[in-house]
Order: structure tokens, then C-alpha cells, then sequence
């Protein structure tokens, strides 16, 4: 049966563009409080930085930022995994924020909130949340069996290639490369001196 060419054209898009076609799965529900916009803006940011550069590669990139450089403090994740093209890991990305990390006001007065997600299509995937940190410290890896990713979907434990730690002001911007680690053909870190943001120079 041949398809029209409305119908061709949308198979073809959806096809080309699966990421039009699929929805995040969300985190439940208010798992994080406080809940805070300023987490929100940093994963648009580390999206901007992982989609930016490295999407073709399966890494990690978390970032930390405090509000008014004081509590409450958040951290934020993100996973890249088998991205086909920068643009996908764009549409990825932005689905699982505009659908999975939002606050909202409800009917009986309470309010929802979400805090991250996953999506997934395939072997493509992707998962990102952000955490409050009330003591304000940073929850950095403290050895190298925890640069392994576990896969909210299926439970699966993956050793990322690169794992990358960001600090960022109050007002959203990077000020510091806490760590930068590439794995090695041996299986072990390599701890980097430094990483180059998408249109910046090196941040030390």
C-alpha cells in the first residue's frame, strides 16, 4: 500500500526524529525538596555544555550550585548513552526537562514537582536529575567505583568514558572544573587538567 504523502512525510520524520515521537518517564513525584528553579536553570546549562560537545560519547556531567552562594544547594546529572546526532541529544535532553522538572500548583492547593527522568528509544538513552544538598557540600564521587552509571531503565551498570564535575555561581555560570576523568583502555581514571566548554576557553 503506498502512503500518502502526509502520511510519507510523517513517517519519514518520525523515523529521521524519534525524539518527536516519544515522551520522558519521570521520577515520581516531589522527591526533592526544596525544589528550586536555580536547579532547573543549571541542567539547561549542562545540557548546553554536554550537547555541546562529547554528545557521541557515553559520559556523565554533574554540576553544583547554591542559591545566593549559600543553602539550598543542588546537584544535577546528567548521562549520555548512544546519542545518533547532536541534534538528537538536544531534543533528548530538552524533552526530559520540559517534561520532567517542573513545579506546579494543583487543584487542592498542594503542589507537584518533579525533579528528572529518562528517556529512551532503542539503544539511545538518556537519564538526568538534580538533588538537594542541604549541608551545602558537594556530593563528588570519593573513589573510582563510583564513575559507574547505573541505567535507571533496566538497572544496567555502565562505566561511562568520561565523567565531568562543574561548579557553578548563583547566577548560572561555570566557575570552576571540579574534576574531569577519562577512562582508560586498562580500566582506570585519568584525572585531566582541564575541559574545554563549548565556545569558551579552558576552565582549570
Amino acid at each position: 500500500m503506498k502512503l500518502p504523502g502526509s502520511l510519507l512525510s510523517i513517517a519519514t520524520a518520525l523515523w529521521l526524529f524519534p525524539t518527536a515521537s516519544y515522551a520522558a518517564d519521570c521520577t515520581k513525584a516531589n522527591d526533592v525538596f526544596p525544589w528550586g528553579q536555580d536547579a532547573v536553570e543549571m541542567m539547561w546549562q549542562l545540557r548546553a555544555i554536554g550537547c555541546g560537545q562529547h554528545w557521541w560519547e557515553n559520559w556523565s556531567l554533574t554540576g553544583h550550585i547554591c542559591s545566593n552562594n549559600y543553602a539550598p544547594c543542588w546537584e544535577g546529572s546528567w548521562y549520555f548513552h548512544n546519542h545518533p546526532s547532536q541534534q538528537s541529544c538536544w531534543n533528548v535532553l530538552e524533552q526530559i526537562i520540559n517534561q520532567c522538572m517542573y513545579a506546579k500548583w494543583l487543584p487542592n492547593g498542594g503542589t507537584e514537582t518533579r525533579n528528572g527522568g529518562t528517556w529512551s528509544w532503542g539503544a539511545e538513552y538518556s537519564q538526568g536529575w538534580f538533588w538537594n544538598v542541604p549541608s551545602g557540600k558537594r556530593d563528588l564521587h570519593s573513589d573510582e567505583q563510583n564513575y559507574n552509571v547505573t541505567l535507571l531503565h533496566t538497572g544496567e551498570v555502565v562505566t561511562p568514558e568520561r565523567v565531568v564535575h562543574l561548579d557553578f555561581d548563583a547566577n548560572g555560570t561555570v566557575t570552576r572544573v571540579a574534576g574531569h576523568f577519562v577512562h582508560q583502555k586498562d580500566g582506570t581514571f585519568k584525572k585531566e587538567k582541564s575541559f574545554k566548554l563549548p565556545e569558551a576557553g579552558d576552565l582549570a
